[in-house]
């Protein structure tokens, strides 16, 4: 449950995304590029197995949701994305995909589910495993459309547009891989039993249950007082505080080797004097360290680092304080009394021993009580060093441009974006982004631009990886990056209680679960 609890808020925050293959661009300005050898994206996203057995399912219910009764063929649908979910995370892998599989999850790709213990202890195998997320799936999906259904909740038109975008991608799908229809397509996918009405009853129920979810969160509305006091009775005063430092860890079992060579075992004096070395090679670092860089050149100076010309510091940039694993750290950056440029040699305690020594650079403290950045961009793709020196020319002559209009605001900017930018993810919203805080996927240029104190109409021109981008900085947003933290913990844990209120009154009933095939094999079969 909780699993999929977690599961579902991240997708309602992204709930736009379960038609991205209707719509594939991403903010990588270099997918913008057409390609005609490239196969269009399965819209399924189905791994390359199919049922090795003859599908079972049928138009019979299999489940009862409340007052919905489900059939075996729309739990296949759902029993066959779980396993797709389960088979992408490994897509990385490649053509390893299934070794992959079997050494970091233990399952076998080439054989049936039924006949693998997911769960040794309990007896569990993969096919239960897999179903038991099936029939949640399927509660969850059908206790929020229900709801959804009786409160006669509506997509919006840009929500219909997307689904009715995924729609058209399977018959584009189906016609690209020489199908004679969508509906064939998809027998290949699931199975025999398969068919369109069914599986676009499926998705559209399951579409409905993100979005009504999303309009339920987008909803929920807070004062600043009661941000307040949510933060106060709920969180330790430093819960929304983020710290900056740089760390490097000699660990005893190192120094053992270094010392006395690989063995199975070592004496107790031995391991005595490797613990001594661990604290005096942290203590030599932090005696040498001023700055990041010179602890990374008193890292690389130690003897145990002779053959490690990589070695050097972690740094933590803007790393929260509920999110420091490590106590001792923790404790140690979040002091009141920490300034920058402080160092420390923290032990590394494990009982009654000590397992290594942390060499602690502290860098600075945050509240996170400034705004959120709204910011517009143009991007003008640049990649070597004559690219960059033409686009930042064409960004004077956009930035002369933009100057000489009556009015020098968000709008006259979003149609110089409209008209230049080369972004094919913000173009059709002004080159908008939101909330802009630390810590997100922006890259670096980008995002200290938009955190840099800013006011409404302010102009500028920054370098990255991707080019030149002419920035405008719309505004603050309407919290700060406390108040936001706060605010998504507070709609998260009233989503959670409304779910679980939702999931309480559509009691489920397994009626036929037999249904779904046990004995299925993931990889493709001669």
């Amino acid at each position: 449950m909780k699993r999929l609890l977690s599961l579902l808020l991240v997708l309602i925050m992204l709930c736009s995304l379960l038609a991205a293959c209707a719509d594939n661009s991403t903010t990588d300005p270099d997918d913008d590029k057409e390609d005609k050898t490239t196969a269009p994206k399965d819209p399924t996203g189905a791994p390359s197995g199919k049922p090795t057995e003859p599908s079972v399912p049928t138009a019979d219910p299999a489940l009862t949701v409340g007052d919905y009764d489900v059939s075996g063929i729309t739990m296949h649908y759902y029993y066959w994305d779980i396993i797709t979910e389960f088979c992408n995370s490994f897509s990385s892998y490649g053509e390893y995909a299934n070794t992959y599989m079997k050494l970091l999850a233990g399952l076998d790709a080439e054989k049936p589910l039924a006949q693998q213990f997911y769960n040794k202890d309990t007896g569990e195998t993969w096919a239960d495993h897999f179903i038991a997320e099936t029939i949640e799936s399927a509660h969850w999906s059908y206790a929020l459309y229900a709801d959804a259904v009786a409160n006669d909740f509506k997509l919006t038109e840009e929500q219909q547009a997307e689904l009715d975008a995924y729609i058209d991608t399977i018959d584009t799908y189906a016609d690209y891989m020489g199908f004679d229809n969508a509906e064939a397509y998809l027998k290949a996918v699931y199975g025999e039993t398969a068919d369109m009405d069914s599986y676009l009853e499926y998705y559209t129920a399951t579409y409905i249950a993100y979005a009504y979810a999303q309009h339920y969160r987008d909803s929920l509305k807070y004062t600043l007082q009661e941000l307040q006091d949510y933060e106060a009775a709920n969180y330790h005063k430093l819960y929304y505080n983020s710290y900056s430092y740089a760390s490097y860890y000699v660990s005893t079992s190192a120094c053992l080797k270094f010392l006395f060579g690989t063995k199975e075992t070592y004496t107790e004096e031995e391991r005595a004097l490797a613990a001594e070395s661990a604290q005096s090679c942290a203590e030599a670092v932090a005696n040498q360290t001023t700055s990041l860089d010179s602890m990374d050149l008193a890292i690389r100076w130690l003897d145990l680092n002779k053959n490690n010309y990589l070695a050097s510091a972690t740094q933590e940039k803007y790393n929260l304080y509920a999110n420091i694993n490590n106590e001792a750290i923790r404790n140690w950056v979040s002091d009141s009394t920490r300034k920058p440029g402080d160092v420390t040699v923290l032990a590394n305690e494990a009982g009654d021993s000590v397992d290594g020594y942390y060499v602690v650079l502290f860098e600075n403290a945050y509240e996170n009580r400034e705004p959120l950045a709204n910011v517009q961009h143009i991007l003008l793709l640049a990649k070597t060093d004559s690219e960059k020196e033409t686009a930042l020319a064409k960004a004077d002559e956009i930035l002369a441009e933009f100057r000489r209009a009556p009015a020098q605001d968000s709008e006259t900017f979003g149609a110089l974006v409209e008209k230049y930018t080369e972004d094919p993810g913000s173009k059709e919203t002004g080159g908008l982004y939101e909330n802009i805080c630390r810590n997100q996927t922006y890259v670096a240029n980008f995002e200290d631009w938009a955190l840099a104190g800013h006011k409404a109409g302010d102009t500028g021109v920054i370098t990255t990886e991707y080019g030149i981008h002419i920035m405008f900085y719309k505004g603050d947003g309407e919290l700060t990056y406390r108040q936001y933290m706060v605010d998504t913990d507070m709609r998260t844990k009233a989503l959670e209680d409304w779910f679980d209120e939702l999931m309480e009154n559509a009691a489920k009933t397994e009626v036929n679960i037999g249904c779904l095939n046990r004995d299925l094999v993931i990889a493709p079969q001669d």
